[in-house]
């Protein structure tokens, strides 16, 4: 075999492409001009290598003036078992049943899949502080679950690759999975409305409230407003996330027109409402009804059976799996998926009391 001599930016992007490959740069390489610094080569060098990276489907090209995005073509991706890493809401949601589905099924299908340690809750939900964690993390691909649209967004115009567990992605241009939970939440409504409650609460997310209430949100209130309930900030409340501000919001809420009904969004706030409203002397469904808006394997092992949302989990994982195939086997998958619910009748609501 004859031997081959590699040209100066020959072996310029064989450096370069073995720094990618081993994560030296998450989302952009650097500039011309700082390259030309670190390597010691002309600007001309440099730019001839960055080229052929870009042929060789590691680079694409922003335009001038611009760094060029890192990306990975099939067979860069194929050399290595795709990590795939979770980002819980809140260190309380990181164990929950979606997380450890989503976990399993991603590992049997062969990937490196863990949760990271911190949450979004932790970093603040700031896309910033979000930033210089993830960029300190080795992987290829993230779960984000339960994010505000800003964050998603974030994570969109990104180079790394990621899919929306639920949050506010409808109109963010990333993948998605998520569940559709308003006409079931509309039914709901009409049946509490039609036992003589009017006084009804939703008690979500501070990040689905402000600075704008979420589509969810905002269909609640318009089924309130059509069974003709004036509705204001007492339907859906502010509140801090954490222990301190969940119980602080519901002692507000209970100083003076105390609400009849109170939709959570999810199990592990809905138990920490009612065991601060029982040690309060107030009880379901005797002085309020509770409902959550959310399934929990939990809800089976109550001797009240909880009024809650369901729906079919194994098809919201096989999302996130599917979309992670796609990742490992270079396609682009920004798809939007959404997934029916269902209201589940319990022993947790009844008529308001007299």
């Amino acid at each position: 075999m004859p031997l081959t001599l590699l040209s100066r930016a020959d072996q310029v992007a064989a450096h370069l492409r073995e720094e990618i490959l081993n994560r030296r740069w998450k989302d952009h390489m650097p500039g011309v001009a700082h390259l030309e610094s670190e390597l010691g080569v002309n600007h001309v060098t440099i730019n001839a290598a960055l080229k052929l990276l870009e042929k060789q489907g590691l680079l694409a090209s922003q335009g001038r003036r611009r760094r060029r995005r890192i990306v990975m073509d099939q067979k860069s991706r194929s050399k290595r078992t795709l990590r795939i890493r979770i980002l819980p809401y809140d260190q309380g949601s990181r164990y929950v049943p979606d997380h450890m589905a989503i976990l399993d099924e991603l590992h049997r299908a062969g990937f490196d899949s863990r949760l990271a340690r911190k949450s979004l809750n932790q970093l603040g939900m700031d896309p910033a502080r979000i930033a210089r964690y993830v960029r300190g993390i080795e992987a290829d691909a993230w779960v984000v679950s339960a994010g505000s649209a800003e964050v998603l967004t974030w994570f969109a115009a990104q180079s790394t690759p990621a899919i929306a567990l639920f949050g506010a992605f409808s109109d963010v241009d990333i993948a998605g999975a998520g569940v559709v939970k308003s006409p079931e939440m509309g039914k709901l409504v009409h049946e509490l409305v039609n036992l003589g409650h009017r006084r009804i609460v939703n008690l979500s997310r501070k990040e689905r409230v402000v600075p704008e209430p979420g589509l969810y949100q905002r269909n609640f209130l318009a089924k309130m407003r059509e069974c003709g309930i004036a509705t204001g900030r007492f339907n859906l409340p502010v509140w801090e996330p954490s222990r301190e501000g969940l119980h602080e919001c519901i002692d507000k809420l209970f100083e003076h027109t105390p609400p009849t009904a109170i939709m959570v969004d999810e199990p592990q706030h809905l138990i920490a409402v009612q065991q601060h409203l029982s040690s309060r002397g107030i009880l379901t469904p005797r002085d309020v009804s509770l409902i959550c808006c959310d399934p929990d394997p939990s809800f089976a092992w109550c001797e009240q059976p909880v009024t809650h949302m369901s729906w079919n989990l194994k098809k919201v994982v096989n999302r996130v799996v599917r979309w992670g195939k796609n990742v490992s086997e270079g396609k682009e998958d920004r798809r939007h998926r959404f997934f029916n619910s269902e209201l589940v009748e319990g022993a947790t609501i009844g008529p308001p009391p007299s």
